[in-house]
């Protein structure tokens, strides 16, 4: 059974639908890849809050899109809980409106992002985040084909 915790921190707008639309992405996620028996948190917050663990954990003072905290050590088997993902809403939004798609879309592409790094998989290659961006697309499909 799939156990996804959402939570809201430090920003006033989030609905219910979108947390919903959150839980979905992360569940679609995670069954693309074979994993039925995982948790996860997933925390919704504001620019200045993700902007201050991206100091704190990557050392780059700067707002990101989404950061993920995978309780494992690389080169381990994920455990369960594999770990926290903290998205940063407005920087969201921005992105959503400089590609010319909606705040939901760009959610979906987060949150599969996220749990794809969480799973360990990693972009620092051309084929690596190639295959990431075709399978965040995929769970986007599902999520609309489910609505």
């Amino acid at each position: 059974m799939l156990d996804i915790a959402v939570e809201v921190l430090l920003w006033e707008e989030c609905t219910e639908e979108l947390v919903e639309l959150v839980r979905c992405s992360a569940r679609l996620t995670l069954e693309s890849q074979g994993e039925e028996h995982v948790g996860l948190g997933i925390a919704l917050a504001g620019d200045d809050y993700v902007q201050e663990l991206n100091r704190r954990y990557r050392g780059k003072d700067q707002p990101t899109d989404v950061l993920s905290f995978p309780l494992w050590e690389e080169g381990d088997a994920p455990e369960v809980p594999l770990g926290d993902i903290i998205i940063s809403v407005p920087r969201a939004r921005r992105q959503a409106q400089e590609r010319g798609h909606s705040l939901q879309i760009e959610l979906i592409h987060l949150v599969a992002h996220g749990v794809l790094h969480l799973l360990g998989w990693c972009h620092d290659s051309a084929v690596g985040e190639e295959r990431m961006w075709e399978i965040q697309e995929q769970v986007a499909a599902k999520y609309h084909q489910k609505r």
